[in-house]
């Protein structure tokens, strides 16, 4: 059978509807169009004795709470006899074998003669549509060509560069803001090279700053109110750090964790945590990036690049204080994904967390909450600007695979739909289309009739069973 994504459904859609290449229905119409539709034809499903989407869950206890994706109960019953119970009649008594519904609670009286199984329907898929992918080189700043420049990191619609001016032999940061145009330049000593960088709010940003032999190195945080240096000695190491709109860095000197963030410096030794454990010792990756999440001033989670066996991966540290004690718990969550080695030319590693949406990139994809959203041999990721819900961007990419060309990128993917037949999506096609005619003005008859007559050939053979035998059953 052939698969099909949401993407499918709009070319299928606007066929119907005479809309080809138009781009009359914006993206967040669409979005909302195809989850309108689904959960109509979800529901009509259900409602015509469709099993297919059909959950299980065992239950042992007479209060039960619903499973987080209950939608709609199709019975409960006892196992292994498969006995129906019934629901309670306002007027029944709590001594009869019966259940009930309450705050999202089962409630089972009387007193079962084993295991209870009840059948739920979940809730209708979410469905995601990917936005088409826009050049943006004709938006972005282009220096002059005696500057050597490259991309660092982007928030929203600023960008962070570095570029080098061959003629007086100068290195500068510039942020650009790309929809007024206005830039803001920083100039550091020619000797030095600005490898990677982050930008975040309030025209923020944190760069470290090489020498050629890049033993020693700074870290140089900037906002409207600071504007530090932080030197990494011989024996130190030290990363980027980011998280949404907050940019800084992290300096490691033995045991010993520096943390800037914006104005704030915070400092931890690692060998002080309340622990029967071993202590905590890893090599941090200089050129990744790090995350800083902060839940409360008492407990925060870094997540920090490090080098393991010659090979790039994360380290996760879950801060907290009691009573005046410091606990760390160390864990490796990203140990399935392939950063690659730190030799590799590939050094891009990102990890960020964007309205609570981990934004994370490998070698093998970026992914949004583990979601392959696309390949990093297609594309070369500049930064994620924010998750806009209201027109699916953005992502800034430089097109690898080809052009080089700057590009902005949809943050969400075409849904795969999995369904059990292929008849749902036509469904789907029609009810859209039919809204896009509807916006138009335009007559619906037709279309409507297309559907009438495909539901009732479909809803008719979910009965068509040669064992189906009709039964007459005591209802008193």
């Amino acid at each position: 059978m052939i698969k099909y994504t949401t993407k499918d459904i709009l070319v299928r859609a606007t066929q119907l509807a005479d809309l080809e290449n138009s781009d009359f229905i914006s993206w967040n119409e669409n979005i909302n169009l195809l989850n309108e539709s689904w959960q109509k034809i979800y529901q009509e499903l259900i409602d015509n004795g469709d099993k297919s989407f059909i959950k299980e869950m065992d239950i042992d206890s007479k209060v039960t709470e619903l499973p987080r994706d209950f939608y709609e109960l199709f019975s409960v019953e006892l196992i292994p006899s498969c006995y129906q119970i019934h629901r309670k009649a306002k007027s029944e008594s709590e001594f009869t074998l019966c259940y009930d519904i309450e705050n999202n609670n089962l409630i089972i009286y009387g007193n079962p003669s084993g295991k209870v199984r009840i059948k739920y329907f979940p809730n209708p898929q979410t469905l995601t549509l990917q936005n088409v992918t826009k050049n943006i080189n004709d938006d972005m700043y282009s220096p002059s060509d005696s500057f050597t420049h490259k991309l660092l990191d982007c928030y929203k619609i600023h960008y962070l560069y570095s570029y080098h001016n061959s003629t007086d032999n100068t290195n500068t940061v510039e942020l650009y803001n790309i929809k007024t145009k206005n830039t803001s330049s920083t100039s550091y000593s020619s000797e030095r090279s600005i490898s990677n960088g982050v930008v975040g709010k309030r025209n923020s940003y944190c760069v470290t700053e090489y020498v050629d032999d890049e033993t020693e190195y700074n870290i140089v945080l900037k906002n409207p109110n600071v504007n530090q240096t932080i030197a990494i000695e011989e024996g130190m190491q030290g990363c980027l750090l980011k998280n949404n709109d907050e940019v800084g860095c992290i300096k490691k000197n033995g045991s010993v964790l520096d943390i800037f963030i914006n104005e704030e410096h915070l400092s931890f030794d690692m060998n002080e945590r309340i622990s029967t454990e071993e202590p905590i010792t890893f090599t941090l990756d200089s050129l990744g990036m790090g995350n800083f999440k902060r839940y409360t001033d008492f407990h925060f989670v870094l997540t920090l690049p490090i080098v393991n066996d010659g090979k790039c991966t994360y380290v996760q540290l879950d801060f907290y204080t009691e009573d005046g004690n410091l606990y760390i718990e160390e864990t490796y969550p990203y140990e399935n994904f392939n950063f690659g080695l730190i030799t590799d030319t590939y050094r891009k590693s990102y990890l960020n967390n964007i309205d609570d949406k981990l934004c994370l990139v490998s070698k093998d994809g970026f992914y949004i909450n583990k979601e392959q959203i696309f390949l990093t041999d297609t594309y070369t990721l500049i930064g994620v600007n924010e998750i806009n819900t209201d027109n699916g961007y953005g992502i800034s990419v430089i097109d690898s695979y080809d052009t080089e060309d700057i590009m902005l990128h949809s943050v969400f993917t075409n849904t795969f739909l999995d369904y059990p037949n292929n008849i749902y999506l036509n469904f789907m096609s029609i009810l859209m289309a039919m809204s896009y005619k509807i916006k138009q003005g335009g007559n619906v008859d037709m279309l409507g009739m297309k559907l009438s007559e495909m539901e009732n050939q479909y809803f008719d053979t979910l009965s068509r069973d040669v064992n189906n035998v009709v039964r007459i059953t005591n209802v008193y």
